[in-house]
């Protein structure tokens, strides 16, 4: 066993000699079937591979064969090794960038749950927007660049609620580089259509290797990123004092709005 989350289980298994990966998705069989059709086109470095479908003795639906990533998650790598280089940085940003560039434009298929956490991909067929990618990457990128936890501090009704409503976005400390701090912004658009596609993206991180942002070293990096974690662990807590009143404030206007009546206790 692996892990699981909302679109399934993930499980560690072994086929022939080779180290797999054994994914069940909370999806009926039929959906499954659509998925690994999709998923068996799939050819490219920076995308996880898929091998095919199998029955697991002790499941009722069939898992997708995926590649096993040894590595890990790649949260798991940064909280392993919290030191990186900006070229490292910058290589990682791309290539994360480039496997979902070949996912929407080749494959036009949306990833759909991209995030540092998961180990392998996961792809769907519809539900939810090729924009929608861009938005989950500008949190990869901002943990990159940070070594952050997001929203580590929300719990996630909360959290769903004031992104879907209210286009609630990770605090960008004021001195990270603007090409960095613009992308990210531009990645978080509240208009979808705004948002860059993953080709834009990569172009202007490329252009990023040109700046003066390459030619520290991982050490000086490391004491930067220590100062923007302060800054966004300060702004969290200044969000955790304000948002008792914040959240009375909008649920009046809530009721305001929707012309309901009802009785508040403070």
């Amino acid at each position: 066993f692996i892990g699981s989350g909302a679109f399934g289980t993930v499980y560690r298994g072994l086929w022939g000699e080779r180290d797999v990966a054994l994914k069940v998705l909370n999806l009926p069989t039929s959906q499954v079937d659509e998925e690994a059709s999709h998923l068996c086109r799939l050819s490219h470095n920076n995308v996880i591979q898929f091998f095919g479908v199998c029955e697991l003795p002790e499941q009722n639906s069939p898992a997708l064969v995926m590649e096993f990533a040894f590595g890990g998650p790649l949260n798991a790598v940064l909280r392993h090794h919290p030191v990186l280089s900006p070229s490292t940085l910058l290589t990682w940003s791309i290539q994360i960038a480039t496997g979902m560039a070949y996912l929407h434009s080749d494959a036009k298929l949306v990833h759909r749950d991209l995030k540092s956490a998961n180990r392998e991909f996961l792809y769907v067929l519809a539900g939810f927007s090729f924009k929608s990618d861009v938005w989950s990457y500008g949190v990869v990128l901002w943990e990159l660049l940070t070594l952050e936890l997001p929203f580590r501090t929300m719990e996630q009704p909360r959290l769903m609620y004031i992104i879907a409503m209210y286009n609630y976005t990770l605090h960008i400390p004021s001195d990270v580089p603007e090409m960095f701090s613009q992308l990210l912004r531009d990645c978080w658009s509240p208009e979808p259509d705004n948002r860059p596609s993953f080709e834009d993206i990569i172009g202007r991180l490329k252009l990023a290797g040109y700046c003066n942002f390459t030619n520290m070293d991982a050490d000086e990096l490391s004491r930067i990123q220590a100062g923007w974690r302060e800054s966004i662990q300060a702004h969290h807590q200044a969000e955790q004092e304000v948002c008792p009143c914040i959240y009375v404030a909008l649920f009046l206007l809530y009721l305001r709005n929707s012309n309901a009546h009802a009785h508040v206790l403070f």
